[in-house]
């Protein structure tokens, strides 16, 4: 590193950095540091993470796929970047090694876009996928829903799914009263918001935090003139 840039406090950076997200996990799943940004991101109150361990918070699979890419992380002491839907957003976790003393830690960095940036690194793909509010759709209706909000027509989507156009309508129909929302516009824009893609389909659905939280709460409705969600 550059003499210069030696003396900056990096933590104090990332700290007042409002959409980065950092937590700083032991290799044991005990969370040693996080920002605010993080507290946003995963929707948990401030003290939420404060000396807790991933296992007080989050749901046994999150916790165990989470700990695979911090063991992957330090016994290859190299970066890994993960894709994964939490609470209905895709989020782009990059995950750093860090040794201090005989201690290991994963520094990780998470981002709300959903892009993936350039750069030499090991990338892979969360086999699970929360789907926050959208969790209210049967699989059915959140296939209907990805299509649509990719751009195919009601006939199209039919096409696709082998059913008629007035099924595919119904369908249509009951995911914006669940929702929220009306017109295939919104219904584009809110896949977007999600970074649902087909491939998402498959993965198996399950809560990441097991308990109530403030998740996503920008996500619904898309926009002040969607109509509000049935009771």
């Amino acid at each position: 590193m550059r003499e210069e840039l030696q003396s900056i406090d990096w933590l104090k950076l990332f700290d007042l950095e409002p959409d980065v997200g950092m937590t700083v996990i032991e290799d044991n799943g005990q969370i040693i540091h996080f920002n605010q940004a993080a507290l946003k991101l995963f929707g948990v109150e401030d003290d939420g993470l404060a000396n807790r361990n991933l296992n007080d918070v989050f749901s046994e699979e999150y916790v165990q796929e989470r700990m695979t890419w911090v063991r992957d992380v330090l016994d290859n002491n190299r970066p890994l970047r993960a894709t994964h839907i939490y609470c209905g957003r895709m989020l782009v976790s990059s995950f750093y090694p860090h040794r201090h003393e005989q201690r290991n830690f994963a520094i990780v960095l998470t981002r709300l876009d959903g892009i993936l940036p350039d750069g030499d690194i090991k990338d892979t793909q969360s086999q699970y996928i929360d789907l926050g509010p959208l969790s209210v759709l049967s699989p059915r209706e959140l296939e209907v829903l990805v299509l649509l909000g990719q751009g195919n027509s009601v006939p199209e989507v039919s096409r696709l799914l082998f059913r008629s156009p007035r099924t595919i309508e119904r369908h249509k129909t009951e995911i914006g009263h669940k929702l929220g929302v009306s017109s295939i516009a919104q219904l584009t824009r809110l896949v977007a918001q999600a970074g649902l893609r087909p491939e998402h389909l498959p993965l198996q659905r399950f809560n990441a935090v097991p308990r109530p939280h403030n998740c996503t709460p920008d996500l619904l409705p898309v926009n002040s003139d969607a109509p509000s969600s049935p009771a």
